[in-house]
């Protein structure tokens, strides 16, 4: 994928005033609108860039925190049917960015060590390369085939996710954004209160999750942690005005960053530790070399598993540090606290969304 001097499609606002005369249809709308400008860039640009690959994922991403957020107000099922498609079309975006992410941390672990110089008596002779095949580099350079031609059906397999029947209903949904009865009163009212009660019950989520998480936490639980944590981040975009929303959301992009990081070592741990027991290389991040045969031998994939290790302790340490118990708290008490002040109407909010899925 190259870059290209196509123009790029404009952003749609990240945040809304909350408690304010605001249109949550156009704002819903505007997230559909600004994943199908993407759509079109994707599926119509000779080779869309990287760039061009994470922002569409981002606009999805977006697109599908909005319509989690506003799924009580609108037709259930229809709007399940449209996140699981998007979900599967960013997916399909997600193998080129994934491999080459490992590709990267294959590369930097594989570099050599300066060694210390040695007096000219002590020097023996260097092993013979012809005998000493690089399993790391055959392993680098299988994922480098799989990103390739990841790239090259990325395409077809994000069109193959966007039928025309989704397709109609994210324009259907560009176009009108929510229901037409939500724009008049006494929705323009509640909508407000509503969006406050939604991002209270996503910041009870995170909290819950987080206060599990301790030194001992699986990699799981802490990936698990990061998408609750994506999740929250959409919903103060969508919830909170800019001024309160703006520190919090470079305080939740900080902690995706970290666990991000963490999440894409511990993959390249499991990648390298399956070569070390005698895996082939594959050319897939999912799929790690395996059938198990005879360990490696070869001391250049130890010592990549030596380094990715390293690396990764020293980042959990600084997660562990950074990020105490007490921190959790006291970003999900801030987040709650700005949701609280528009929580007037929230019981007969409560009472409107009861009788909506009852419905």
């Amino acid at each position: 994928m190259t870059a290209s001097k196509t123009a790029r499609p404009p952003r749609s606002p990240k945040t809304t005033p909350l408690g304010a005369s605001v249109d949550y249809g156009v704002l819903l709308a505007g997230r559909a609108r600004e994943f199908l400008r993407w759509v079109e860039v994707i599926l119509t640009k000779a080779e869309p860039s990287p760039d061009d690959v994470h922002d569409a994922r981002v606009a999805g991403r977006r697109l599908i925190a909005a319509l989690r957020f506003f799924e009580p107000l609108l037709r259930r099922r229809r709007t399940r049917r449209l996140r699981r498609a998007v979900r599967a079309a960013i997916g399909a975006l997600g193998d080129f960015r994934d491999a080459d992410i490992l590709v990267g941390l294959l590369e930097r672990a594989g570099k050599p060590e300066p060694s210390p110089p040695i007096k000219q008596a002590e020097r023996a002779d260097p092993p013979d390369p012809s005998t000493a095949p690089n399993i790391l580099a055959a392993a680098i350079l299988a994922l480098q085939a799989g990103r390739d031609e990841a790239a090259a059906r990325s395409r077809e397999d994000f069109k193959a996710a966007l039928p025309h029947t989704v397709i109609r209903g994210l324009q259907r949904l560009s176009n009108r954004g929510l229901p037409r009865r939500f724009n008049r009163p006494p929705w323009p009212d509640l909508l407000p209160y509503f969006a406050a009660l939604q991002l209270q019950r996503v910041t009870h989520e995170f909290a819950a999750l987080a206060a599990t998480m301790n030194r001992n936490s699986p990699p799981d639980d802490l990936h698990r942690l990061r998408i609750v944590g994506k999740r929250l981040r959409y919903s103060v975009e969508i919830a909170l005005p800019p001024l309160p929303a703006h520190s919090l959301l470079k305080t939740l992009r900080d902690l995706q960053d970290m666990l991000g990081t963490l999440h894409d070592l511990d993959v390249a741990i499991e990648y390298v530790d399956a070569l070390a027991r005698g895996g082939a290389p594959s050319a897939s991040v999912f799929d790690p070399p395996r059938p198990p045969g005879t360990p490696a031998t070869d001391q250049r994939v130890a010592n990549a598993a030596a380094r990715l290790r390293a690396d990764r302790a020293a980042l959990h340490a600084r997660f562990l540090r950074v990020w105490s118990r007490r921190r959790f708290e006291t970003l999900a008490r801030r987040i709650t606290e700005a949701a609280a002040q528009s929580q007037i109407l929230a019981p007969a909010m409560g009472k409107v969304i009861a009788d909506r899925d009852h419905r």
